[in-house]
C-alpha cells in the first residue's frame, strides 16, 4: 500500500489545551488524599469555549500514587464536550511514547472495530501546566451509541484483577455493570456456568450461538488483535463484555486500558493464560482449543500484519507523533521522560512490534496448539484420577506433558512435578492432608517455550476420611466433625435400624460403594451446609443407595457420580431406588448421575429440588400410591446411557393421586414427561426441548392407554418435535397452555395397532410458531376458545392473530389474550378466562404497601448481602399475583421514572414480597431504581390497565423522617398505618407485641467436640438463630428463613471455632428477641 493512499487516515492537528478553573484548596486536598475519591467542581475553558458546571477527579487505580495522575473531567449534560459528558485523561505513566493506546485504538477504530477513540492533549488547572495526557473516550451508553450498539444492551466491565469470566470469578467484586438492567448481573453468572459446563464436543456450536464470532466485532478478531499488540493482560482485568439483549442476544468482548501493549513479554503465547495471580480466561483460552477457531484466528493475525501494522504504516504514524507531541514532552516535567526518552520510546514501540511479529510466526509454525484439561473431583482420600486433551504441533508431533501439583495461586509452592508423560491420562500418587492444585503444560520448545493447558486451575484438597464398612449399627450418626466419611465397598442399614447424616458431612463412595437400607434413612443437610454423596473418583463413580420397606429423607442433599446401584437398566439402576418406601427430597441435588431416582411402590415429595446433567431417566415411579413433585427442575439429560430415557415418568401409577406443580422440565434426551396408564395432574410448569415428545400419554408398550388419564393445566410447551402426544385411548384434557414452536402442537394417533387413537381436549390456549398446530391422525382432537398465530383452527371460540406474548409467555398489555377465552370461565381475580399459560391480572382488590424501612443499618440483607432499604407489598387475595404488571414510582409520579419488577413475579396469595429500594436495579429481580431516604420522602404504586395501557394508581406513600431500624407498617396486614419497633419484612405484621422467642439452654454446655443442640419457641414467621463471638462479630448462622410456630430444634457444629465464650442470638417476626450463652472448650 502506497503511503499516499492512507495519509489520508490519519490528520494531525494542534493539540487541545484544556485550561481548568476551580478552587486551589480544594484541588491541593484532592491532590493529597489521591487514594480516595473526591470529586470538586470546576470551570473547563477548550479553543475559547467556557464549559462550566463541570467535575474533575483522580482517576486510576495503581496510577494513583504516580507524581503524575490521571483525571476524569466530567462535563454538563446540556453542554457537553466533542459529544460527549465525559473524558478520561491518563497520564501514561508507563508509556513514555504516548503511543501506545492510541495506535491500537488507531489500528482497530481504522479496522471498523468498536473500539474507544483516542487522542491528545494538554491540561492547565489554574495556570498551572499538568503536562501532555492520553484524552480517552469513555465506554458507556455514548459510547455505545457512536459505534452503532444499541443503549439498551448490557454492558459489564471487568474492573479488577482477577475478572476472567471464570467460574471462579467474585462476580459482585470484581466486575461492574456500566450499562443497561432488568436481569442485573444475573445473565453474566449465567454466561460464566454455561462456558464452564458446556462440553468440549459443544463448545464450538455454543461460542458460535453465544458470542458474536465474525465480522468486524467479532471475537476471533478481538483475540486476533491482542494476541497482535501482545494485549494479552487483558484477559484477568480491563476489558468489557457487552450483550446485544434486544437485538442477536449476543456478546462481544470491547477492549480497555491497553497502555502495556507491544511493553514486554513479546513472547507470551498466544493462547494460554497470562498471569500466574489468576485464572485463565476461558473466553479466550477455550475458543483457541477449538481447531475452526484457531485457523480463524492465525489468518486474522496475519491480516492484521500485513494490512493495518506494516512498517511503512507504523514509520508514518510514529513520526508524526513525534512531530505533533515532541514539544509538549519537553514541557512535561512530571512524566519521567524528557524528548530523548519520547524518541526513543517511539523508536522502541516500532522495534517491539517487529519483535511480536516475528515470535507469532513462530507459534504459529512450532508450537504446540491449546489444549484443555478436565476439571478432576474436588476430593479424595489418596491419589487423584486427572485427564486432559491430548495435542500436537503443526507438524503432527504429539507432546509431551508435565503436570504440577502446587498448594496456592501466585507465589506458590510446588509440591511435585512429574514429567516425561506421554497420556493424557494420569494419576497423581497419594499426597498428605491438605489443599492442593494441578495444571498440566507441555515439553518445552526451542528451549523455554511450553504451552500450558486452559482450566490451569484445577483444585482438590486430600483428607484422612472415617471408613464406614459393613452392617452399620441400630442408631447410626455420622457427624460433621468426622467429616469426610469413606464407603469402599456396600454397607447396611439393618431393619429397624437407622442412619442419619448430619449437616456438612460428606460421604465419599468408592467404585463398588452403595447402600443398603433395610431401616430409615435420613440425610439432615441444611441450606448453605448440605451433605454430599459423592465419588472418590468420579472416572470411576459408585453404586447408589438401594432402599426397602423404610423411610428416605434428603435435606440439602447433593448425589453426584452414581452408576445406579444395579450396574444394568432394571428396577434398581439408578442412585437411589427405593421398593415400598416413603420418600422425602426437599432442597436436594442430583448431577452427573446416570440415572436419579426410581420408584416402585409407596410414596414420594420432591420439592426444591434439581436434577441436572445426568444420563438417565431424572425421575421413575411405577404403581406408585402418591407423588407430589413441587418447585424443581429437570434438565440436561443428554447421552444417555440406554435408549427410553425420559425426564419424568409415572407408570401404572393409576391409584392414588399424582401431581407435578411448578417444575421445569427441558433439554430431555427422550420426553420431558412420560405417563403410561397412569392418572396424573401437571399445573404451572415449563417443558421445552425435548428429542421427542414434550407430554406423552398413552399406554405401557403393548397395552392399553384405557384409565390414562391426564390433566395439564398453566403450562409452556416450547420446542419440542411433538408437543402433546396421546395415544392408544389414553385421555387428556388441558386448560390455558401454551404451545410455541413445536413441530406439532398437539397429536392424536394409535401407536399400538388395535388399541385406537387418543383423546384430547384443550381450551383457552395458545399456539404460537408451530409447523402444525393440531393434529387428529385417530382419536378424538377438541380446541375451543384459544388462538393461533398461524390461522383459525376449527373450533368454538378460536381466533387467529399475533397472541402478543413476552419470551417468557406472559401476556402484555395489549394482548389479545385477554379476557378472551371460555366467557363461561372465570381467571383467579373474577375476570373472564384470558388465552395462554398465564392471566394478567385486572383486579387488585387485596394488594397494598404493607410495610416499608428507608433507614436499615441492621434489620435484614438483600440478596446481595446488601442492608438496604425495602418496601413490602402484600397481597391479600386468593389467588397469586403476577406483579410485573405494577409500576413504582420513586417520587411524585408526574416527575419519576418508572420501574416495573419482572413479569413473572409472583406474589403468593396472602403472602408478602420485599421489593429492595437501593437503586441498583442493574441487579435485576426485585432492586428498584430508586432509595428512600430517611430524612422522609414518597413513593407510590400503579399498575398498567390491560387494553389501554394506561397507568391506575394504587397507592400514593408520603412518610417523615425515618429512625434506623424502625420500620412503618399496616397492623394487621392491609390494615391502618403505625410504626413498628420490631420489623416484619417478608412476614406479617399480625404477631406484633406477642411473647418473647424463647431459646432453650444450649447443650452441652460446655461443648468440647460436636454440635450443640438448641431449642426454640417461636410464634410464627421470619426468624433468624446467629452465633457471635464475645465481640460481636458475627460467626455462624443457625437457622435464617420462615420458621412454623411451635418449638423446633437446632443442631448447630462447633467444628470451627476455637475455645471461648458465644453468643446466641434468636429473634422472629414481631417478638421480643432471646439471646444465651455457650462455651466451647478445646
Amino acid at each position: 500500500m502506497l503511503l499516499s493512499s492512507f495519509i489520508g487516515l490519519l490528520v494531525f492537528s494542534a493539540l487541545p489545551v484544556f485550561n481548568i478553573q476551580c478552587d486551589q484548596d480544594q484541588f491541593d486536598y484532592m491532590m493529597d488524599n489521591w487514594d480516595e475519591n473526591i470529586t470538586i467542581d470546576c470551570e473547563v475553558t477548550v479553543d475559547g469555549v467556557v464549559f462550566d458546571r463541570c467535575t474533575i477527579r483522580i482517576r486510576g487505580d495503581s496510577s494513583r500514587g504516580e507524581r503524575k495522575k490521571s483525571y476524569r473531567v466530567e462535563f454538563p449534560s446540556d453542554m457537553p464536550f466533542q459529544g460527549r459528558t465525559s473524558w478520561n485523561f491518563n497520564a501514561e505513566f508507563l508509556d513514555h511514547s504516548y503511543a501506545r493506546s492510541w495506535l491500537f485504538s488507531r489500528v482497530l477504530n481504522d479496522m471498523g472495530f468498536p473500539c474507544f477513540t483516542v487522542s491528545h492533549a494538554e491540561l492547565y488547572v489554574n495556570g498551572r501546566y499538568l503536562g501532555l495526557f492520553v484524552q480517552l473516550e469513555p465506554v458507556n451508553e455514548a459510547f455505545l451509541e457512536r459505534v452503532g450498539l444499541d443503549t439498551e444492551g448490557v454492558l459489564y466491565k471487568a474492573q479488577r484483577d482477577g475478572a476472567c469470566t471464570n467460574i471462579y470469578d467474585d462476580v459482585d467484586s470484581l466486575w461492574s455493570l456500566k450499562s443497561g438492567s432488568g436481569t442485573g448481573m444475573n445473565d453474566l453468572v449465567e454466561l460464566i456456568s454455561l462456558i464452564e459446563y458446556c462440553s468440549p464436543d459443544d463448545f464450538q456450536e455454543f461460542m458460535d450461538s453465544t458470542f458474536a464470532m465474525w465480522g468486524q466485532s467479532g471475537l476471533v478478531r478481538m483475540l486476533a488483535l491482542n494476541a497482535a499488540f501482545a494485549n494479552n493482560s487483558t484477559y484477568y482485568h480491563n476489558y468489557y463484555l457487552y450483550r446485544d439483549v434486544h437485538g442477536s442476544g449476543k456478546w462481544i468482548m470491547l477492549p480497555w486500558d491497553v497502555d502495556k501493549v507491544l511493553y514486554d513479554n513479546l513472547g507470551i503465547s498466544y493462547g494460554g493464560c497470562t498471569n500466574n495471580n489468576w485464572y485463565d480466561n476461558p473466553v479466550h483460552a477455550r475458543t483457541l482449543t477449538v481447531p475452526y477457531f484457531r485457523e480463524a484466528f492465525m489468518d486474522s493475525v496475519e491480516s492484521v500484519f500485513d494490512n493495518w501494522l506494516t512498517d511503512e504504516k507504523l514509520s508514518f504514524w510514529c513520526d508524526s507523533l513525534a512531530d505533533q507531541l515532541i514539544d509538549a514532552v519537553s514541557r512535561d516535567k512530571l512524566d519521567g521522560t524528557d524528548p530523548d526518552g519520547f524518541l526513543a520510546a517511539l523508536d522502541s514501540l516500532k522495534s517491539n512490534m517487529e519483535s511480536r511479529r516475528e515470535d507469532l510466526a513462530i507459534q504459529f509454525q512450532i508450537k504446540y496448539y491449546p489444549f484443555r484439561s478436565f476439571r478432576s473431583d474436588t476430593l479424595t482420600t489418596g491419589s487423584l484420577d486427572i485427564t486432559w486433551s491430548p495435542t500436537q504441533d503443526p507438524a503432527g508431533n504429539p507432546a509431551l506433558y508435565t503436570v504440577w501439583v502446587r498448594d496456592s495461586l501466585g507465589a506458590a509452592d510446588t509440591i511435585a512435578v512429574y514429567s516425561g508423560l506421554t497420556d493424557t491420562v494420569f494419576t497423581i500418587p497419594p499426597l498428605p492432608p491438605g489443599f492442593y492444585w494441578w495444571t498440566v503444560e507441555t515439553e518445552k520448545q526451542a528451549g523455554w517455550r511450553i504451552t500450558e493447558a486452559t482450566d490451569r486451575y484445577n483444585p482438590f484438597r486430600v483428607v484422612e476420611p472415617s471408613v464406614l464398612e459393613g452392617t452399620l449399627g441400630q442408631s447410626t450418626v455420622l457427624y460433621s466433625s468426622l467429616s469426610p466419611y469413606y464407603v469402599p465397598e456396600e454397607i447396611t442399614v439393618p431393619p429397624g435400624g437407622s442412619l442419619t447424616v448430619q449437616p456438612g458431612v460428606t460421604i465419599l463412595f468408592g467404585e463398588n460403594g452403595a447402600v443398603n437400607s433395610l431401616g430409615n434413612i435420613s440425610f439432615e443437610g441444611a441450606a448453605g451446609d448440605s451433605v454430599f454423596l459423592i465419588a472418590e473418583a468420579s472416572s470411576q463413580g459408585w453404586r447408589g443407595i438401594r432402599a426397602e420397606n423404610c423411610s428416605v429423607s434428603m435435606d440439602c442433599t447433593v448425589i453426584s457420580g452414581a452408576r445406579g446401584y444395579d450396574s444394568a437398566p432394571g428396577s434398581d439402576f439408578a442412585a437411589l431406588a427405593c421398593h415400598r418406601c416413603d420418600v422425602s427430597v426437599q432442597g436436594s441435588v442430583f448431577r452427573n448421575n446416570w440415572s436419579c431416582v426410581k420408584l416402585h411402590r409407596g410414596t414420594v415429595s420432591v420439592n426444591a429440588s434439581s436434577f441436572i446433567h445426568n444420563r438417565g431417566e431424572l425421575f421413575f415411579m411405577e404403581n406408585g400410591e402418591d407423588a407430589l413433585i413441587t418447585s424443581s427442575e429437570f434438565s440436561w439429560l443428554t447421552d444417555p446411557v440406554a435408549s427410553s430415557m425420559d425426564g419424568i415418568e409415572f407408570h401404572l401409577c393409576r391409584d392414588g393421586w399424582f401431581e407435578v406443580k411448578d417444575c421445569v422440565v427441558s433439554h430431555i434426551d427422550g420426553d420431558c414427561i412420560d405417563m403410561n396408564a397412569s392418572s396424573v395432574t401437571i399445573s404451572e410448569t415449563r417443558v421445552s426441548h425435548s428429542t421427542d415428545k414434550g407430554f406423552s400419554i398413552g399406554a405401557p408398550t403393548g397395552g392399553s392407554g384405557s384409565g390414562t388419564t391426564v390433566t395439564v393445566n398453566n403450562t409452556v410447551i416450547s420446542n419440542c418435535p411433538i408437543g402433546i402426544a396421546v395415544k392408544d385411548g389414553a385421555s387428556f384434557t388441558g386448560d390455558n397452555l401454551l404451545f410455541r414452536s413445536c413441530e406439532k402442537g398437539l397429536y392424536t394417533y394409535e401407536k399400538t395397532s388395535g388399541m385406537g387413537g387418543g383423546f384430547a381436549w384443550t381450551d383457552n390456549s395458545v399456539f404460537e410458531g408451530c409447523v402444525q398446530d393440531i393434529l387428529q391422525s385417530e382419536g378424538v382432537l377438541s380446541v375451543t376458545w384459544s388462538i393461533s398465530d398461524s390461522g383459525q383452527i376449527p373450533g368454538q371460540g378460536n381466533t387467529a392473530g399475533d397472541p402478543m406474548l413476552t419470551v417468557d409467555g406472559y401476556p402484555l398489555w395489549n394482548s389479545p389474550c385477554i379476557n378472551s377465552g371460555n366467557p363461561e370461565m372465570n381467571d383467579p381475580d373474577g375476570s373472564r378466562k384470558d388465552m395462554g399459560a398465564f392471566f394478567y391480572p385486572s383486579h387488585f382488590t387485596g394488594l397494598c404497601v404493607n410495610e416499608f424501612m428507608a433507614v436499615n443499618d441492621a434489620v435484614i440483607e438483600d440478596d446481595w448481602g446488601r442492608t438496604s432499604d425495602w418496601i413490602e407489598l402484600y397481597n391479600g387475595t386468593s389467588y397469586d399475583l403476577d406483579a410485573g404488571v405494577l409500576v413504582f414510582f420513586g417520587s411524585d409520579s408526574a416527575a419519576a421514572d418508572p420501574w416495573s419488577p419482572p413479569r413473572g413475579t409472583m406474589i403468593p396469595a396472602r403472602g408478602f414480597m420485599l421489593f429492595w429500594a437501593d437503586g441498583a436495579d442493574w441487579k435485576g429481580g426485585n432492586h428498584m431504581p430508586f432509595r428512600l431516604s430517611g430524612d422522609g420522602g414518597s413513593f407510590s404504586l400503579s399498575r398498567t390497565v390491560a387494553g389501554s395501557g394506561a397507568l391506575s394508581t394504587l397507592e400514593d406513600i408520603a412518610f417523615d423522617a425515618q429512625t434506623p431500624d424502625i420500620s412503618t407498617g399496616r397492623y394487621p396486614d392491609g390494615g391502618e398505618w403505625r410504626v413498628l419497633e420490631t420489623p416484619t419484612p417478608g412476614y406479617s405484621n399480625g404477631s406484633f407485641y406477642s411473647t418473647p422467642v424463647r431459646l432453650g439452654w444450649p447443650s452441652p454446655n460446655p461443648c468440647s467436640t460436636g454440635a450443640i443442640l438448641l431449642e426454640t419457641t417461636v410464634a410464627g414467621g421470619f426468624a433468624q438463630i446467629f452465633i457471635y463471638d464475645v465481640a460481636g462479630r458475627h460467626v455462624g448462622t443457625v437457622f435464617d428463613g420462615y420458621c412454623e410456630p411451635g418449638t423446633r430444634q437446632f443442631q448447630w457444629s462447633t467444628a470451627k471455632l476455637p475455645s471461648g465464650v458465644y453468643l446466641v442470638h434468636a429473634r422472629c417476626s414481631g417478638q421480643p428477641p432471646a439471646s444465651a450463652k455457650f462455651t466451647v472448650l478445646r
